[in-house]
């Protein structure tokens, strides 16, 4: 009789997809540490090696410490990890900076109809609460499931809103719940284990969701994107350095590939270099937005409609037309000046009063390179 396998499946290493084989039972599975997985996925990935400075290792938002914060082991459990979930790796390369565009290397699978067994005694069913999402309550429909914030939700609403957050580039799944006449929402966030059962994730679904939810979380660990040799996710160490070492394309091709991380072309030119390397045309991809961004008018100020956050580095554009001059960033959530380029609580220092209207401060020229943010 063949012995069932636990396995967790691991992308980001090129186009491949690593199976790793981690226990024949689930007690197994959940008490095995961080640490040990990484031993596992270096008999696998020999490139990844067991040192978590090297490698980064993310599922479902989250990065997999190997220590939990009271100083122990931390195991597969302690991230909520089960069969079959996929994590995400990101190498860390000496030597970038944009916001990560990532390729559809997961494609949404199609909706399927589901319906929860009456008999699953761990979860609580109700026909009394409307939906979280779409605020239906027919008796003739199957039970809702009640969630932790105590509303409740069908299966197919909640596998198909926390799919439109995903569309959104948003990770975080949260009740939509509109609370009583205060038009006020829910907004309790839903953690993924929960979700993930309330929505009955089929295997292709519990992929999709796990990898998409690990990209876009990485942009708040680091600015990754694809090695354009090898296409592994990678970030840079060195972030003065636009010169990147890519060592699983060097022992690939068994010569030396460097790659600037702006141009994504092979490496020419100075030995390092934090503005450009040799190709004529190097050039951070977000230059021509914010160079040729037209001129609006915010509070009676001529300010260019596109900026690059002061914090993070991602391009926002402004609507103009009389507006808030302050900007809350989609990515690193920081709220900036779109005047001036100084953070919030900066900007009011200066002039406490100016909260909405004109800034004390003068207007930041137009850009010309793009802000690094440094993270750890």
């Amino acid at each position: 009789m063949t012995e069932e396998m636990y396995q967790v499946f691991v992308v980001g290493m090129g186009a491949e997809v690593a199976t790793i084989n981690v226990s024949t039972t689930q007690e197994a599975f959940l008490s095995t540490t961080i640490k040990k997985f990484r031993t596992l996925l270096n008999k696998k990935w020999p490139e990844c090696g067991t040192d978590p400075d090297d490698v980064r290792l993310l599922f479902a938002g989250k990065q997999l410490e190997d220590k939990l914060r009271s100083g122990g082991e931390a195991t597969l459990e302690d991230y909520n990890l089960q069969r079959n979930s996929t994590i995400h790796l990101v190498f860390r390369l000496h030597g970038g900076s944009r916001p990560p565009s990532f390729t559809q290397r997961v494609s949404p699978p199609p909706p399927v109809e589901k319906q929860h067994q009456s008999d699953d005694f761990s979860l609580k069913f109700t026909k009394d609460i409307p939906d979280a999402i779409t605020g239906m309550s027919d008796p003739d429909d199957q039970p809702r499931v009640m969630m932790t914030c105590r509303h409740a939700v069908d299966p197919n609403t909640l596998t198909a809103w926390c799919r439109s957050l995903l569309d959104k580039q948003e990770w975080e799944f949260f009740c939509p719940a509109v609370i009583g006449a205060t038009n006020k929402q829910c907004k309790k966030i839903w953690e993924y284990s929960e979700v993930r059962k309330v929505a009955l994730f089929n295997e292709a679904e519990q992929k999709f969701f796990e990898s998409k939810m690990s990209e876009y979380a990485a942009q708040m660990y680091c600015d990754m994107k694809e090695c354009p040799g090898c296409r592994s996710f990678v970030e840079r160490r060195d972030l003065k350095n636009l010169r990147v070492h890519c060592g699983i394309c060097t022992k690939k091709n068994r010569k030396e590939f460097d790659f600037c991380w702006h141009c994504e072309k092979e490496w020419s030119g100075p030995v390092t270099s934090a503005v450009r390397c040799g190709s004529s045309d190097c050039a951070h991809p977000s230059i021509p937005s914010i160079r040729d961004a037209k001129v609006i008018r915010i509070n009676e100020k001529e300010v260019p409609c596109r900026r690059a956050c002061p914090t993070c580095g991602v391009v926002v554009e402004h609507k103009g037309t009389g507006g808030c001059k302050f900007i809350v960033c989609p990515r690193c959530k920081k709220e900036f000046c779109f005047l001036c380029l100084k953070v919030k609580v900066v900007c009011l220092s200066a002039a406490p009063a100016s909260w909405y209207g004109s800034c004390s401060k003068p207007v930041a020229p137009k850009q010309t390179s793009i802000p690094v943010w440094s993270r750890k």
